[in-house]
């Protein structure tokens, strides 16, 4: 199941860039609506990409409090949730200040 959900997960975060794109060359070759059809196709990408993200996260903290005795699980457990929170406040920062 972490392979399926990784593979999914990276090739979303890979491919989503190029998503108007695509949308709009299938949409000129079939004749129909850009703009519904690229709102649809965000909206419906944007939902998996979360929900396997999300299904990463779980995994990967399985693995962690599978990886260490029980005796320093719960100390394993915090330091790994204050390295996400870290990266998680540390990441909007770094990238609005690049891209901006």
């Amino acid at each position: 199941m972490h392979r399926y959900c990784a593979l999914i997960t990276g090739s979303f975060y890979l491919l989503f860039p190029l998503e108007p794109e695509l949308v709009a060359a299938v949409a000129n070759f079939r004749g129909w609506n850009v703009g519904r059809l690229t709102y649809a196709t965000v909206i419906a990408t944007t939902g998996v990409g979360k929900v396997s993200n999300g299904i990463c996260f779980v995994i990967c903290a399985l693995f962690i409090n599978n990886s260490v005795d029980s005796d320093r699980r719960g100390a394993l457990n915090g330091l790994s949730m204050t390295i996400t929170s870290a990266v998680r406040t540390i990441t909007p920062i770094t990238f609005g200040a690049v891209f901006s």
